[in-house]
């Protein structure tokens, strides 16, 4: 008889040669949201997700109308912008609608590169309100939607805040931004806390450089080149998309994990 145990999402089995053979997590039946997931990092988490054979919708700001993911049909788009109540909820609730979501990815955020001393508080706010208090609002709805429709508390949820290891470390010219990342971790402990008791499991990852336009960006207005970035890590090699999409799936599967922030950097931080 083959002895088989699993280890959170994880069914291993001894191989012929008596090594355990581990097959990849699985969320078949799950449906995800992911919020910002038409392009970057988002773009990675929805593959990631699909991959490991999740059903996933996506809400983005930059969806106008409801439809398929130009680059996988079996993905619908629904208009959201985290910085509008309103569309938030609609956005959540249309998701449910469509199937009853179990993971919540929050991808969607904005990085502006300048001195501390030249911050306008507008610009500021600007940013709070997208990183920050749009990845409340997702939570706060997606946890509402899950009540309305009284989810069983052993149907195990999901939600996975992207933060940044600039909100563990600090970045020149990137205070703002810095900031809301680190305000992504405080939040995710603090929901993982809350919500633990009504089956809502909270985590974040904490990517390094990851390869997007938005690193290329940043390198050009630091005035050095992305491998230059790259070099700080122990490493020495940049993170793809895939990478941090993977890490999600991981989080969504390992039932005994919330209030974690794992770093995907490349050796960049260590705590």
């Amino acid at each position: 008889m083959t002895n088989c145990w699993r280890l959170g999402g994880v069914v291993s089995s001894p191989t012929s040669e008596g090594a355990p053979h581990v097959r990849p997590f699985d969320l078949s039946g799950r449906t995800a949201l992911v919020v910002g997931g038409t392009g970057g990092i988002g773009a990675g988490v929805v593959r990631a997700l699909r991959l490991a054979n999740a059903q996933v919708c996506v809400g983005d700001v930059s969806v106008m109308t409801e439809g398929p993911l130009p680059w996988d049909q079996s993905v619908l788009t629904i208009p959201m912008d985290i910085t509008n109540e309103t569309s938030v909820a609609e956005g959540v609730q249309r998701a449910q609608d469509l199937g009853r979501v179990s993971i919540l990815v929050n991808c969607a955020g904005v990085l502006h590169v300048r001195d501390s001393v030249e911050v306008s508080l507008e610009a500021w706010r600007a940013l709070m309100r997208v990183n920050l208090e749009g990845t409340f609002l997702t939570c706060r709805e997606f946890v509402k939607s899950r009540f309305k429709y009284q989810v069983d508390r052993g149907d195990d949820a999901s939600i996975v805040n992207i933060s940044s290891v600039a909100g563990k470390l600090g970045d020149p010219k990137l205070a703002a931004y810095s900031a809301s990342k680190a305000g992504i971790i405080g939040l995710t402990q603090a929901l993982a806390r809350e919500w633990g008791g009504v089956g809502v499991r909270v985590n974040s990852v904490c990517p390094g450089v990851v390869e997007t336009s938005m690193i290329e960006d940043l390198a050009s207005d630091w005035g050095v080149e992305v491998s230059d970035v790259v070099a700080d890590q122990v490493l020495r090699v940049a993170q793809t998309p895939l990478d941090i999409g993977r890490a999600c799936v991981f989080l969504s599967a390992m039932s005994v994990m919330t209030g974690q922030s794992i770093n995907v950097d490349g050796g960049t931080v260590f705590h």
